[in-house]
């Protein structure tokens, strides 16, 4: 007997006009801001009238252009852990001065970039290839020619996918915008998937935040359990700034104002835990 176990997550919207705010909200709501390649594989998946396709969304991507250690010209995508994933450093590079809406990142983590390139989460590209590229909407046999679409789309798998849904849901034309952003420094943008499958690595970093989060799965105890162990492990002097530091990871259910009573020592034996809390659906196959 077999069967298909599904997880269910919780997914929201996060909308500022201050930049970078979003993020910062979705990440204490206890929710994982998405990445270009999660958000195109949910629209993959999606019905036409979805709002995963009548809204854009600001992602956990990136694109920085700069040079190498060799003086060669390269074009970096990221997709998840990203230097601009946070709202202090979105604002601190917006602080320094943007070049045509760009923000320039530290040498050493443009560097650390261009180290980690997988083919899967980071992808590099010559800029040799991609200068005087045309930037704009192309019909979707153009656009799977863009040196710019697999980077973006996280793999070619997966973006031949999407141009094909893009296809069928408006036709024959997408838009991949982009721009030079080739200076002494690297530079760098936050990458956009707009409405009608538009690919958005022009965007500036002023722009205002629309990221789409899921509730993040820690893999930790739940609350009544990491009581008892609260109440075992740390000293009672340090309990209740303990569980002001934890709070963020139970956004549902602890207080930090107020935190729950602790059980009695005298009650207490060494927990059985149970970390099985997923929400689970299961099918029968």
């Amino acid at each position: 007997m077999k069967y298909r176990i599904k997880k269910h997550v919780e997914g929201r919207d996060f909308v500022s006009d201050t930049p970078g705010k979003a993020l910062d909200d979705c990440v204490q709501a206890g929710f994982r801001a998405l990445s270009v390649p999660e958000i195109i594989d949910l629209r993959i998946n999606a019905s036409a009238d979805s709002h995963l396709w009548t809204q854009w969304y600001t992602t956990a991507s990136m694109r920085a252009v700069g040079y190498s250690k060799q003086g060669r010209a390269v074009i970096v995508y990221a997709h998840g852990d990203i230097y601009f994933k946070r709202g202090a450093v979105i604002r601190a590079a917006i602080g320094a001065g943007l070049e045509n809406g760009a923000g320039v990142i530290p040498l050493n983590e443009f560097y650390a970039m261009l180290e980690r390139e997988d083919g899967k989460s980071v992808f590099v590209v010559d800029y040799a290839r991609v200068h005087e590229t045309f930037t704009g909407e192309l019909t979707i046999e153009k656009a799977v020619e863009h040196p710019l679409l697999v980077p973006f789309c996280g793999g070619e798998a997966r973006a031949r996918r999407y141009l094909q849904k893009c296809r069928e849901m408006y036709g024959n034309y997408v838009k991949i915008l982009h721009d030079d952003d080739v200076m002494e420094r690297p530079l760098a943008r936050l990458l956009y998937l707009g409405n009608k499958g538009a690919l958005d690595s022009l965007a500036s970093l002023e722009s205002e935040n629309n990221c789409l989060g899921i509730e993040e799965t820690r893999g930790g105890l739940p609350l009544q359990e990491l009581l008892v162990l609260v109440q075992h492990y740390v000293p009672k002097v340090a309990q209740g700034q303990f569980l002001q530091e934890v709070q963020r990871f139970y956004p549902s259910g602890l207080n930090p104002e107020m935190p729950p009573p602790l059980p009695q020592r005298a009650e207490l034996s060494r927990p059985a835990l149970n970390r099985n809390r997923l929400a689970l659906e299961v099918e029968k196959k």
